[in-house]
């Protein structure tokens, strides 16, 4: 029996380990160069937060992934004050800004890539303690190697980060509805708490909890009266939400204190996600079963989840119905709004991951009848193996591309050494393409002024156009071309990029391209 422990230890030591090479490989990813992700930038400005006496500034994400992070930046100054790296708070600062930072951003992507290891280890105890350690093994191995949630580890963003802690409030839900323990219903709201405070879509676990207490009380006090019992339902699952509530509040004080700029934040963020960002790409119901899940898993992966599904409720309708919860209200949700993130889709992947190995464990259950001892084994391993095949692949081309410099690094290093300094220039491009170095000044100016240089970007991202026909007529009259450097075919229709997201790599096809960010056209006026 210690013998079979150690072996099952092993093989989830080794899935984690491998889960970590590919969501830690090419971590640094365009650094120095901090325009590389969106919304990073969100999480290193915790770091004037205690000037701001803790005041997050802005309410777009809540703030206890930033809290986190400051206590990260808190260690790193330390550490650097006991090596000598830094001689004091002053000296903390100048290094970070003569360095744009960059210790700041990779710290906070080591941290996401944490969140995004220790999501395996918890979906390995969830499929362990609610089916069997064979289906553990098989989720946690899906987990580590499913593309979608592998490319967001590298992200110092919250989605990780969020479906991290909330599938630890799942966990004990589902032990609340098997065991009825009020230890277990805390501990689900604290964690709650913890995820909503990370990114407010978690406050829909509110959903399975309801689910859960529905169902605990039909069966304690029958099949009548069904109003009452989805009352007591509801009435039981007051505290829930009092203690999600109450972390959250405890995590995020300005959210009562500026309560206006609070509401009217997140108003505005229901609102910007409800029209297209530029584009049209239809509602998220299709789009995210199509691209971000079908892609974002591989096809053998995403439809082994889908028949877990049906399996799980033909084996138990009960708990299908508490472990489907969360993911269909997410599902309704998300898929209402025109803003179709492919990073919005993360939340899926746990729960699918599992009920694809539920789905893997029964067929492999099945065959073993029909195999011999030898073969079972082996098919064991390859049969996941075959199923993570599209994902690994999307894997290896991702985190191989991420070792890559950086288009956007190549342009500046080009225009720092062959620009002359005070030299009026124009920067076109999305918000997210190149940094001019801090010691080299040039005028900025706008294109209707002729400048003497322009820098255009140029990218396959069709909802971030950055220059017109008109201005593309002008430029061709009146500049000429002095350098181009180009990452990537943008017309090969082999390549498929989020469209909504600001990042310069596709999320498949992987055909000519030869390193990250968009192309660059140099133009100097005639």
């Amino acid at each position: 029996m210690e013998y079979k422990k150690i072996k099952d230890y092993f093989w989830l030591i080794v899935i984690l380990i491998g889960a970590a090479i590919v969501r830690y490989w090419g971590i640094g990813f365009g650094l120095p160069n901090t325009n590389c992700r969106p919304d990073e930038w969100y999480m290193i400005d915790s770091v004037s937060m205690p000037v701001q006496r803790f005041y997050p500034g802005s309410f777009v994400y809540p703030c206890f992934y930033q809290y986190l992070n400051l206590f990260c930046y808190g260690l790193y100054f330390l550490f650097g004050l006991f090596t000598g790296r830094f001689s004091s708070l002053v000296d903390f600062t100048s290094v970070l800004k003569s360095t744009n930072f960059t210790s700041l951003y990779f710290i906070d992507r080591l941290l996401s890539a944490a969140f995004g290891v220790a999501t395996v280890f918890i979906c390995y105890k969830i499929a362990e303690r609610f089916f069997n350690k064979k289906t553990a093994l098989i989720s946690a191995f899906f987990l580590s190697f499913t593309y979608l949630h592998v490319r967001d580890s590298h992200f110092g963003t919250v989605d990780v980060p969020m479906t991290c802690l909330m599938m630890v409030s799942i966990f004990f839900i589902m032990k609340y509805y098997e065991e009825n323990s009020m230890r277990d219903y805390r501990l689900a709201g604290i964690f709650a708490g913890l995820a909503v405070s990370t990114k407010y879509s978690a406050v829909l676990l509110i959903v399975p909890m309801f689910v859960v207490n529905g169902i605990i009380l039909a069966a304690t006090q029958g099949k009548g009266q069904r109003f009452a019992q989805l009352r007591l339902a509801a009435k039981r699952t007051l505290p829930f939400i009092a203690i999600m509530a109450g972390v959250f509040v405890l995590l995020n004080p300005y959210s009562i204190l500026d309560m206006h700029k609070f509401v009217e934040e997140c108003l505005g963020i229901l609102q910007g996600a409800s029209v297209s960002q530029g584009i049209d790409l239809g509602r998220g119901w299709w789009y995210h079963l199509r691209f971000s899940l079908f892609l974002g898993m591989g096809s053998t992966l995403f439809f082994a989840a889908l028949a877990g599904i049906l399996l799980l409720i033909k084996i138990d309708k009960k708990k299908a119905i508490v472990w489907c919860a969360f993911p269909l209200a997410y599902y309704l949700v998300a898929g209402a709004f025109l803003g179709v993130f492919l990073r919005w889709a993360v939340p899926f992947i746990p729960y699918l991951c599992i009920t694809a190995a539920v789905f893997t464990a029964y067929i492999l259950d099945a065959l073993k009848k029909y195999c011999g001892t030898n073969v079972s084994k082996i098919l064991t391993i390859i049969l996941p193996c075959l199923m993570v095949a599209p994902s690994v692949y999307n894997i290896a081309h991702f985190d191989m591309l991420l070792l890559k410099k950086d288009n956007r690094l190549i342009a500046t290093e080009w225009i720092d050494k062959n620009l002359p300094a005070g030299s009026s220039l124009a920067l076109r491009d999305s918000g997210y393409g190149i940094l001019l170095t801090e010691g080299k000044k040039f005028v900025q100016q706008e294109l209707t002024d002729r400048p003497k240089y322009l820098v255009i970007q140029k990218s396959a991202l069709k909802a971030f156009p950055v220059i017109n026909r008109e201005e593309e007529e002008f430029i061709q009259k009146s500049y000429r071309l002095v350098a181009e450097f180009k990452a990537m075919n943008i017309n090969n229709p082999d390549n498929w990029f989020d469209q909504d997201d600001n990042f310069f790599i596709p999320f498949t096809g992987f055909k000519d391209i030869q390193r990250p960010g968009p192309n660059f056209c140099i133009y100097e006026r005639k």
